[in-house]
Order: C-alpha cells, then sequence, then structure tokens
C-alpha cells in the first residue's frame, strides 16, 4: 500500500532540491498509508518535498503559485473535469505560507505571515480565510485538503490489480495468542481499523 501511496503522489528523487526532504517523505507516507486518506493527502501535501517538488515552498500571500493547487486536484483527487480554474486558485491560496528556506538551510516551517486572506472556495469546501494563528492557518490546510470528493480517484479506474501492505510484525514467536488475546489480537485489530478507515474513505 506504501508503493501504491508513493507512485500515486509521486515526488521525484531527481527533482531539484527536492531530494533534501525526499526520505522523510517516504516515511510519512508509509506512516499514513494505511489510515485515511484525508490524513494522508494532509500530510504529504504540506510536506517540504511536496512543496519545493511542485513550487509551493516559495508560495505566498502576495505570490500564490497554484502548482501544486492544481495539481492536487487533477492528479491526487478528483481528476479532469471535476473542478475549475477557480477552484485551482482557491486551493492555492489555502496553500500558501508553508515555506522552505530555499537552496540555503533547507529548514522548513509555517509562515502565518505569507498566507493568503480572504474568502476562498474549493469545490463544496468554503471558508473565510481569515486565521489568527499558525495553529489556525495549519487547520485551515487541513480542512480544505479533506474534501468530500478525495476518495473519487480511488473508486475510478486507475487500473490496480493487487495491492501489496506490509502490516509488518507478523512472524511472532512469542505471545502470539489468537483472535482474543495476544499479539495476534492487536495486529488484527489493527489491520482491520485501517481496512474500515480506507473503505469509509471511499464511501457507497
Amino acid at each position: 500500500m506504501t508503493e501504491f501511496w508513493q507512485d500515486h503522489l509521486d515526488v521525484s528523487v531527481h527533482s531539484d532540491g527536492a531530494f533534501t526532504h525526499r526520505f522523510s517523505f517516504d516515511q510519512v507516507v508509509r506512516e499514513h498509508a494505511l489510515g485515511t486518506f484525508a490524513d494522508l493527502l494532509h500530510a504529504t501535501t504540506t510536506h517540504p518535498a511536496m512543496g519545493i517538488y511542485l513550487n509551493n515552498a516559495v508560495s505566498t500571500r502576495t505570490h500564490p503559485n497554484e502548482n501544486l493547487g492544481r495539481e492536487l486536484l487533477e492528479l491526487h483527487t478528483v481528476g479532469r473535469g471535476g473542478y475549475s480554474e477557480e477552484d485551482v486558485k482557491g486551493y492555492a491560496r489555502i496553500l500558501t505560507g508553508w515555506r522552505v528556506d530555499m537552496w540555503r538551510t533547507w529548514d522548513a516551517w509555517y509562515s502565518l505571515a505569507d498566507h493568503w486572506t480572504g474568502p476562498v472556495r474549493v469545490l463544496g469546501f468554503t471558508d473565510a480565510n481569515v486565521p489568527r494563528s499558525e495553529t489556525e492557518g495549519r487547520a485551515l490546510t487541513r480542512r480544505g485538503a479533506a474534501l468530500s470528493q478525495v476518495a473519487r480517484v480511488v473508486r475510478g479506474d486507475v487500473g490496480v490489480e493487487v495491492i501489496a501492505v506490509d502490516q509488518g510484525d507478523w512472524d511472532m514467536h512469542t505471545d502470539v495468542g489468537n483472535l482474543e488475546w495476544g499479539r495476534m489480537l492487536t495486529g488484527a485489530s489493527r489491520l482491520a481499523g485501517s481496512i474500515a478507515a480506507f473503505f469509509d474513505d471511499l464511501g457507497d
């Protein structure tokens, strides 16, 4: 499942600058691979590797860059025909403020001063977009990423035939137990919960 999402939410290793945060990007994808798509999308969208790769690391309130917003809608979520140019602009404005100190320290941070303010609309999501703190600005990005249509790309015909899931820790030698106690119960419960979250995202 990790490899599936790494392919879908691609950040090229060879992209200028993105390599500086590329290893941690893979770790984030693996961490969220069996969780909800909304959490995965938010974590990868705001990651500095994605920001560098799709130019959001230099997107500011005075010069919003539309590249990441467009790719999120066209490739990562709803697909062509499912959004308008106004949606792209709205998403780009929501995503302003996630910065990287390009070509110097490569430090990443959220800058409220660089966040574009004013009403935004993306598909069915609307917000006054006037965050008063860094926490509110980060929360806005999360709400924008948690669009009701994000699972459409998985429901669509993407040609997936086989998915391998790395659940980990199934080679047990002690305290194995069964489905009522022990490590098997813990592992099975985690797997079941992850699958349930995934199907919740898919909807009907």
